[in-house]
């Protein structure tokens, strides 16, 4: 398979340019294109023939940065398969990707001191889930209805764009994990994460999200806001 390079058409703080690619001697080995336009994210729209011709003819798409990911989830309804439904993504290449990143903040923070308790989002709703389902519930599962929670505690917290809550749900969706759990009381969850492992001084962390790739962890969520959020992924409303 032939990997193509593509950069900006210009930089807009420190992006690497074509002749900067061609400097380093990266067209010796792939061929180097630009979009022809110096703009945040991705603009297809506004773009050269041939960046688009090689982005619409491309197999897999490797995208670097938040600006990008914006720009491209956007258009995730427009690309589509002969029967309307959007493309699948790519699970092991997902996979790899998400262990390569586990592998680099645990080994940055093997005792987590700090950054590695980025890795628990999710999971204090999820363990609780599990626990609760008897393991019927797969981890993953539980901590994707996890993932739902946390984005929506962060919403109704104010810490977050409560449009976040759509653009997790969906992408889970895609991903055929869930989002919503059914048959467990909201009061069942609060005292199933009262034996969760990752507390801190007896009290529960919760990682929160603020945006895509950004999350704080917080100690101080009120049991109320809790349980709100959990009616919501067991009932949906």
């Amino acid at each position: 398979s032939r990997v193509t390079l593509a950069v900006r058409g210009g930089p807009i703080i420190n992006d690497v340019t074509r002749e900067d690619a061609e400097q380093v001697g990266l067209a010796k080995l792939v061929p180097v294109i630009d979009s022809g336009v110096a703009v945040p994210g991705t603009a297809l729209e506004r773009s050269s023939d041939v960046f688009v011709r090689a982005f619409e003819e491309a197999d897999l798409i490797l995208s670097k940065g938040q600006g990008n990911f914006e720009t491209l989830e956007s258009r995730r309804d427009e690309t589509t398969l002969p029967s309307g439904e959007a493309p699948p993504l790519q699970l092991p290449d997902l996979v790899a990707r998400a262990v390569q990143v586990k592998v680099a903040v645990v080994e940055e923070d093997p005792f987590e001191q700090g950054r590695r308790a980025a890795l628990n989002l999710g999971h204090t709703f999820g363990h609780a889930l599990e626990t609760l389902s008897d393991y019927r519930l797969r981890h993953g599962e539980a901590v994707a209805i996890g993932l739902a929670a946390a984005t929506r505690l962060a919403a109704r917290l104010g810490l977050c764009d409560p449009g976040l809550v759509t653009r997790v749900e969906s992408l889970l969706s895609r991903l055929e994990l869930p989002s919503r759990v059914a048959g467990f009381a909201p009061e069942q969850v609060l005292a199933a994460m009262a034996s969760d492992k990752k507390r801190s001084a007896g009290r529960l962390r919760f990682v929160l999200p603020r945006a895509i790739g950004d999350v704080d962890v917080f100690g101080d969520v009120a049991a109320e806001d809790v349980l709100a959020v959990v009616r919501q992924v067991g009932d949906g409303s």
